[in-house]
């Protein structure tokens, strides 16, 4: 039996759109006229035709999507329902057609007889490298409702940090931006008109009212090329950082600056430490655990770092050995997980090693924010001073003259 996707007319003539097992298309479409629906298209969810594409082939979840979809999925397996059905309950539960096409896949891959975990494999990178080895790792160990309820805290929490830290640096780019319009805004269009009164007057002007001019002057004449320089500036930087050398040394430059190196390392530390506190409770084999933690890393020189870990593993030394060895990682965390593993309780100290970072994380961006907000006004402040005391000050002198 196959799943069919179908676009059809409703009675009242709306189109509803939707899934529906069938034998055949032929099958599928009767069906669907006993139902009252008048079929306008119909199309074979077929696993095995997108297993073909590109292995680079996706379906685009955002986090907090694949978060709620695997907690109606925890919730619905521990009831005690067989795959097939949990997976046709949650097509109707949602709405968004992207979420419904992974979610039919899944479906025709299970009812074709393949584990979720190869289900899940044919759909490429619609679900992270995390998501698939532990789903694995639950179906081997038989403790799937398990896992799936860590893998639903985790992405909850994970869309959680992830909205924080999107909320606290809204409004700092919205005042950067409008403080930038302006300015810019004032130096197009108002100095002009107002350097067109004082050369009428002929008057002599101050330095600073000349510098002002001349940048009002250079912005029109030049501010299209300016734009289109920052904008091939932007997509050379991007084709440069795709080459892995350059991207490499970038990453190991970023580490050794003040405050950006600290933010990538302890943003890269606090991902690392919960993936690998997911993957040690899924029983997940360590080095396998550790390869895929490294492809969670936004920092190449880390993730080659915890690349080199795993071979060191693989040779017999220890997980923090091996981490410490890098020098990437904080004595702190290297210190926890030593501790976890002398104690045998990884897992836990893992997620306490993890949870305190992303406090750190939020902590040090709010800090930023809040530092960053006063001196942005107060530089922004300073330059529309500027503009007005280089608009006022021949008007002073008019006046004085005139007196």
């Amino acid at each position: 039996m196959s799943t069919f996707e179908y676009q059809a007319i409703d009675q009242q003539g709306k189109v509803s759109r939707g899934a529906i097992e069938a034998d055949s298309a032929k099958i599928a479409r009767q069906r669907l006229r006993e139902t009252g629906l008048v079929p306008t298209s119909i199309d074979e969810i077929s696993s095995s035709s997108d297993a073909k594409q590109s292995p680079f082939f996706a379906y685009r979840i955002s986090n907090r999507d694949l978060a709620l979809m695997t907690r109606q999925f925890s919730v619905l397996l521990k009831s005690g329902l067989p795959l097939s059905q949990v997976l046709s309950i949650l097509s109707k539960q949602t709405s968004k057609k992207r979420i419904q096409k992974v979610i039919y896949q899944l479906r025709s891959s299970i009812l074709e007889g393949r584990s979720l975990s190869d289900a899940i494999a044919l759909l490429g990178q619609t679900f992270p490298p995390l998501y698939k080895a532990s789903i694995a790792a639950g179906e081997t160990s038989g403790k799937l409702v398990e896992i799936f309820e860590n893998l639903a805290d985790y992405l909850e929490e994970k869309a959680d940090i992830y909205q924080k830290i999107k909320l606290s640096l809204l409004y700092p780019v919205i005042l950067t931006i409008v403080s930038i319009s302006v300015i810019v805004g004032l130096l197009v269009f108002v100095i002009p008109e107002i350097v067109s009164v004082f050369e009428s007057l002929g008057q002599q002007l101050p330095e600073i009212t000349l510098a002002l001019i001349n940048t009002s002057e250079y912005l029109q004449t030049n501010g299209i090329f300016i734009l289109l320089g920052l904008g091939l500036l932007a997509i050379a930087a991007r084709l440069l950082l795709k080459v892995k050398k350059i991207r490499l040394a970038v990453h190991r430059f970023i580490l050794k600056l003040p405050l950006l190196g600290q933010i990538s390392t302890i943003s890269n530390t606090a991902r690392f430490t919960r993936t690998l506190a997911i993957l040690s409770k899924s029983e997940v084999e360590t080095i396998n655990s550790l390869n895929i933690a490294s492809q969670v890393l936004a920092n190449q020189a880390i993730k080659q770092a915890v690349e080199a870990a795993a071979q060191m593993v693989r040779e017999g030394s220890s997980i923090s050995q091996a981490l410490n060895a890098s020098g990437h990682f904080p004595e702190l965390t290297i210190q926890l997980i030593s501790s976890g593993e002398t104690s045998g309780n990884l897992s836990d100290m893992l997620d306490s090693t993890a949870r305190y970072h992303e406090r750190e994380i939020q902590s040090l961006t709010s800090t930023i924010v809040g530092i960053f907000e006063p001196v942005l006004i107060l530089g922004m402040g300073g330059v529309v001073l500027t503009i007005v005391i280089a608009i006022l000050l021949p008007i002073f002198e008019m006046n004085q003259l005139v007196g």
